[in-house]
């Protein structure tokens, strides 16, 4: 997970879109549904509240994550340890997402990463701050479990970006690359919290 600033952006564009890459429309009736903001200066009051507009209760892991633009339409089921580990990837995803909105670091990431991933990060939000730069619309992600143990966690990751866009200096475009890319979440337990230590967007689309 170490990579220089604009290979970070590269992956939060292709994972943000993970591209998270893709256009949305202000009239898409998602957007609307899920009432997302497409200005760069996106407030970060969206920090590390459960905005989820799923009513379910302590059972079932949320969604959808309103303010930052995040929809799971899987996340595989998943109890003891196996569950822990899972929602530290989702609280770390909603981060990341909102990352991308505001360009700056929050809860979400520096409480759930390694220190080599929270650095990516860093350097990300310094190219999304010099180029005024964010992002808007809708990441959708598909989320299994391709490996457990009591140490570790592998989780494999299909993102759609394409209700995703990119917004700099107050003009909307494309993102450009693949709009639906495979990705891999790695995590990590000592002493029974779960670590993100490797977040990695895969060249091949799924």
């Amino acid at each position: 997970m170490h990579r220089n600033a604009r290979a970070s952006v590269a992956t939060l564009c292709a994972v943000l879109c993970l591209a998270t890459a893709g256009c949305s429309d202000d009239s898409d009736s998602d957007d609307d549904r899920l009432d997302l903001s497409d200005s760069p200066s996106a407030s970060s009051s969206e920090t590390a509240r459960d905005d989820s507009s799923d009513g379910s209760g302590a059972a079932e892991i949320p969604t959808t994550y309103r303010s930052v633009g995040l929809e799971f339409t899987k996340l595989p089921e998943a109890t003891g340890a196996k569950r822990e580990a899972l929602e530290t990837y989702v609280a770390y995803e909603r981060g990341q997402r909102q990352l991308s909105r505001t360009a700056k670091l929050n809860p979400l990431i520096t409480d759930n990463a390694a220190p080599s991933v929270v650095d990516v990060m860093t350097s990300t939000v310094a190219h999304l701050t010099s180029t005024d730069t964010r992002y808007s619309g809708i990441a959708r992600i598909s989320v299994d479990f391709d490996g457990f143990s009591a140490r570790q966690a592998v989780l494999s990751l299909c993102t759609d970006a394409t209700d995703l866009s990119l917004v700099t200096k107050g003009q909307k475009r494309p993102v450009e690359g693949r709009e639906r890319v495979r990705g891999r979440a790695t995590l990590s337990s000592t002493g029974g919290a779960w670590t993100l230590t490797d977040y990695t967007t895969l060249d091949e689309s799924c």
